[in-house]
């Protein structure tokens, strides 16, 4: 009896070690699997953290670019800014300040889950990039128009260079009577009767020149027609806050009138036939009303379009008129959204119309007018907007 006892207690020391056994192996091989399940899962959130790190530093470069065509002293974020399921940091630096001032180079790091290199599954990418910048002159052509532009008569369009000399003069003329519109809608800009463009004609980014432009009678366009790379973008105008409003600018027929240089804010602008109107010095002036000029009215400085700027605010109507000359530049960017907007109008039983400068408005109309562009313009006055192109991109 002793010996079964004896026995029996053996047998269930082996089955307890045996039991103790299995349990040590089940769970080792229970922590085993639990540990690779983890690491897996782990690898899964940062192939996924990965992705959303790229795609964040992306981000990064696309907001840089957009910043930098509004101010191309952007610098970047500073800290990291949060986005979606992580944040993103930019730094741009000019990577040669002794070379091309218009060159950027944009640094862009994504995080994911965060910027907390000891978070789970963190994971960052980097995408550099150079871009070039190229600031958006205001007056690169003698006709912009967001819409509508339409030559009819006698209009003429070419170009000189007033820091050379008078128009013709050793010969100072040029073909950059380019026009250009952001509209890409059919017959929108159309060249009637003799009117004649000695440059190139250019639609907006996905139009099609044969359908937005409309040729007929003895018209012609000496250059090219062409589509935008991207939308010209021209700023409303504003009025500078330390201007004093003087009412309206009125030069009756028979009479003279002087205007000191500077800057100007009138209701109006009317300038009668046979009345002159003296400009001592440059001048721009501010326009919150409609605007009307006869030609041989204005005596601009040195005849140099760069000194009679006319900014128009709102959509008011512009007219310049007569058989005479004028120097000067219109910027009126939404004049003819519903009303007729800019019209350059010559006298067909008289003579044309010799405006030597530049426009730019909404709608534009020319009528028996030569439209000299001036070159020199190009300088005179940048958007605070600029063009910029990808170079290069790399992701590390």
């Amino acid at each position: 009896m002793e010996v079964k006892l004896r026995n029996l207690n053996n047998n269930k020391g082996v089955v307890m070690v045996t039991s103790v056994i299995f349990i040590i192996v089940m769970a080792t091989i229970s922590t085993s699997l639990l540990n690779s399940s983890m690491s897996e899962r782990k690898q899964i959130e940062m192939e996924q953290n990965r992705i959303i790190a790229f795609n964040l530093a992306e981000a990064g470069v696309d907001s840089a670019v957009a910043a930098l065509s509004l101010d191309a002293n952007y610098a970047g974020t500073g800290n990291a800014l949060s986005l979606g399921d992580g944040s993103y940091s930019v730094s741009v630096i000019q990577p040669d300040p002794g070379g091309n001032p218009n060159v950027r180079k944009i640094i862009s790091t994504g995080y994911a889950p965060d910027n907390q290199t000891a978070s789970y599954a963190y994971q960052e990418r980097t995408v550099t990039s150079y871009i070039t910048i190229t600031p958006q002159a205001l007056y690169a052509q003698p006709i912009f128009a967001e819409k509508a532009i339409t030559l009819k008569g006698n209009t003429t369009t070419d170009s000189y260079d007033s820091d050379l000399g008078a128009y013709g003069e050793s010969g100072n003329v040029g073909s950059e009577g380019h026009i250009v519109s952001n509209t890409i809608a059919q017959n929108s800009i159309t060249l009637t009767g003799n009117a004649n463009v000695d440059g190139d004609v250019t639609v907006g980014t996905g139009g099609d020149p044969n359908s937005v432009i409309a040729v007929s009678g003895n018209a012609t366009i000496q250059g090219n027609t062409l589509v935008n790379n991207s939308q010209r973008v021209f700023d409303p105008v504003s009025i500078p806050e330390n201007l004093l409003p003087s009412g309206e600018l009125l030069v009756e027929t028979s009479t003279t009138r002087p205007l000191a240089g500077g800057a100007h804010l009138f209701s109006g602008v009317t300038i009668e036939s046979n009345s002159t109107l003296n400009i001592a010095g440059p001048v721009e002036l501010y326009v919150t009303g409609d605007v009307s000029i006869v030609a041989d009215t204005v005596n601009t400085p040195d005849n140099k379009p760069a000194n009679f700027i006319i900014k128009i605010s709102g959509d008011n109507e512009v007219t310049l008129q007569g058989d005479g000359s004028l120097y000067g530049v219109i910027y009126a960017p939404e004049a003819g959204k519903f009303q007729d907007g800019i019209s350059l109008n010559g006298s067909p039983s008289d003579g044309n119309l010799d405006f030597f400068g530049a426009v730019v408005g909404h709608k534009v109309t020319s009528d028996n007018t030569n439209i000299h562009y001036d070159a020199a313009l190009a300088d005179a006055g940048n958007s605070s907007k600029s063009e910029t192109d990808v170079v290069s991109w790399q992701e590390s």
